[in-house]
C-alpha cells in the first residue's frame, strides 16, 4: 500500500502521523509527495517526491502576465518544463 499525496506538506504530516502509531515507512505503508520541499529531507526516511520546476514556473507566468499587460498575445497551449524524481527512502522499490 502506498499514498501520493498532493504536496510534501500533506505527505510529511501523514509520514508523521503513520509513523507515530507505529507504522514502517515504507515497508508497512509508501508516501510520496509533490514540491520536494526542505522538511521532506529533514523526516527520516526522507520523503519521496516529484521535483517541480518552481522558479521557472513562475518566471514563465510573470512574464506572461507582463507581456499580456503589455498587449503581448500567446498561443493557447501547454509548456512543459519537466520534472525529476527524488525517490527518498519513504517509498518501496517494489511499488
Amino acid at each position: 500500500m502506498a499514498f501520493f499525496c498532493t504536496n510534501d506538506d500533506i505527505a510529511a504530516g501523514a509520514l508523521l502521523e503513520l509513523q507515530s502509531i507505529g507504522r514502517r515507512i515504507p515497508e508497512d505503508i509508501g508516501i510520496a509527495g509533490v514540491n520536494h520541499l526542505d522538511i521532506g529531507l529533514a523526516l527520516k526516511p526522507q520523503l519521496a517526491s516529484i521535483i517541480t520546476p518552481r522558479e521557472a514556473i513562475g518566471r514563465h507566468a510573470a512574464e506572461r502576465l507582463i507581456g499580456s499587460i503589455n498587449g503581448q498575445q500567446y498561443p493557447e497551449r501547454t509548456l512543459n518544463l519537466g520534472f525529476d524524481l527524488f525517490l527518498g527512502g519513504s517509498i518501496s522499490k517494489h511499488i
